[in-house]
């Protein structure tokens, strides 16, 4: 009902330009029939249709805004351009911008945050993935301008990763574990490349 409300008062208000469709997607963003299967709601904004990309508003299904960006493709979980996620709270989690999405030299910027609304820290990627400077739950720092140890967490995929960063680049052994501390792999980088 509180979904129903709130895409009534979006239609009504007209605040996100024109809404020209409304998806229903699982948690993987593949359509499903019907909203009762659904984990996600999209609803598609001011659709280009010369450079096939749109504005897209992704709520959950207590109505709550969890990402808002452009994208190439309906069912996408890519953003192509400025974006941000959120909490189910309704604080940001990460706000990024995209560059060359589908080229050869894909780029982005993000900043991320804490469930508790503390800066997690800011990362980039320009042919390999940099971590600039991170922060824990309590705001201490881990990473330096690109060097210190720390504990990584991925709201994205649901992993926490733990190990050293040297110049911006993953260094040295690192463990991922879930969300519930279980070890689910470990990897060894050099200079940021996964070498076992």
């Amino acid at each position: 009902m509180r979904l129903l409300i709130a895409l009534t008062i979006l239609v009504s208000t007209n605040s996100w330009g024109q809404v020209t469709d409304t998806l229903y997607l699982d948690t993987l963003y593949k359509e499903v029939e019907s909203k009762l299967k659904a984990k996600y709601f999209r609803i598609i904004i001011d659709y280009n249709s010369s450079v096939d990309r749109f504005h897209a508003i992704d709520l959950n299904k207590y109505g709550k805004k969890v990402f808002d960006g452009h994208l190439r493709f309906v069912n996408s979980s890519f953003p192509d351009g400025d974006y941000l996620f959120y909490f189910d709270n309704g604080s940001i989690r990460l706000k990024g911008r995209n560059r060359n999405v589908f080229g050869k030299d894909l780029e982005f910027e993000e900043e991320l945050w804490h469930p508790n609304g503390i800066k997690q820290g800011n990362t980039s990627f320009k042919k390999q993935f940099f971590i600039h400077n991170l922060f824990d739950t309590l705001g201490r720092q881990q990473v330096i301008d690109g060097n210190g140890r720390c504990t990584f967490i991925s709201y994205f995929d649901k992993s926490i990763y733990e190990g050293n960063v040297n110049s911006g680049k993953k260094d040295g052994l690192w463990t991922i574990y879930d969300l519930k501390g279980t070890v689910i792999a470990r990897e060894t980088y050099r200079e940021g490349n996964l070498i076992r």
